[in-house]
């Protein structure tokens, strides 16, 4: 009885060893999938992120090659660049361009001065309203040309003082004095000169004014005359006080300060 018993208990003892052992085996698998599993994805990530350094360190490469200084390439030619003309060169266009305008403005003178020319022929002629349109043209021509010369007319014809050594009218102590040869001569009158005396005598009719050089006074057919200004002498040619001598043979005298010109009739 008693070896009955006790061979039970071995087959006990040994079945639930055996089914320990099972349930062992059991649990292990499912631990070996995992670990395997785990392995895998471990390796995956690996070898992703071993990609993206790749990735990066090409990216990087990338960089270096594109800011890397192109050593061997050569640098373009100087035949490319537009050639600076010289110093001379531009000197000499320079003054070939201003011989052009100085041409040109010489010719647009003559024009001009053929026009003024022109307009003084018929101031004669012309009535007041006309003389004074030819004396505005006369001063913004000569506002333009930059003339201060003093014109005269006398009896509507100016008098050319340009054939009196280019001696030309001048103002002198708020007056202005002529050649008196050439404004004699416009006048009709005679002229005759002491230079020994440094006298003047100029007679008309029955009118004689005598004067002096560097003397302020005059004599009126013997009557003594203050002068304003007194006579002078330029470049050989004698120049009186205008208005004294006009007024002298009963002659009105106008003066238009925009064409400096005097109008004598």
């Amino acid at each position: 009885m008693k070896k009955i018993t006790l061979l039970l208990s071995l087959i006990i003892a040994i079945s639930a060893t055996s089914v320990l052992a099972e349930k062992a085996d059991t649990v292990k698998e499912p631990a070996s999938e995992i670990t395997v599993k785990t392995e895998v994805k471990t390796e995956e990530f690996v070898s992703d992120e071993m990609a993206d350094d790749s990735e990066k360190d090409k990216d990087t490469d990338d960089d270096e090659e594109i800011n890397k200084p192109q050593k061997d390439k050569p640098a373009k030619p100087e035949k490319d660049k537009e050639e600076k003309p010289s110093v001379n060169e531009t000197k000499n266009k320079a003054k070939e361009t201003f011989m052009v305008y100085k041409a040109e403005f010489k010719e647009k003178k003559k024009e001009t001065k053929e026009y003024i020319r022109n307009i003084k022929s018929v101031f004669k002629d012309a009535d007041n309203e006309t003389r004074k349109e030819i004396l505005a043209d006369i001063a913004a021509v000569k506002a333009e040309l930059k003339d201060f010369s003093i014109d005269t007319f006398l009896n509507g014809v100016e008098i050319d003082y340009s054939q009196y050594d280019e001696v030309k009218p001048v103002i002198k102590e708020e007056r202005t004095i002529v050649p008196v040869r050439a404004l004699t001569e416009a006048l009709g009158a005679t002229v005759d000169y002491d230079n020994e005396t440094r006298t003047i005598t100029i007679t008309k009719d029955d009118t004689t004014i005598v004067m002096n050089l560097d003397l302020n006074t005059a004599y009126v057919n013997g009557e003594q005359v203050t002068l304003d200004v007194k006579p002078v002498n330029i470049k050989g040619r004698v120049l009186v006080p205008i208005r004294f001598v006009a007024e002298c043979f009963k002659l009105d005298v106008e003066w238009d300060g925009d064409s400096q010109t005097i109008v004598i009739e």
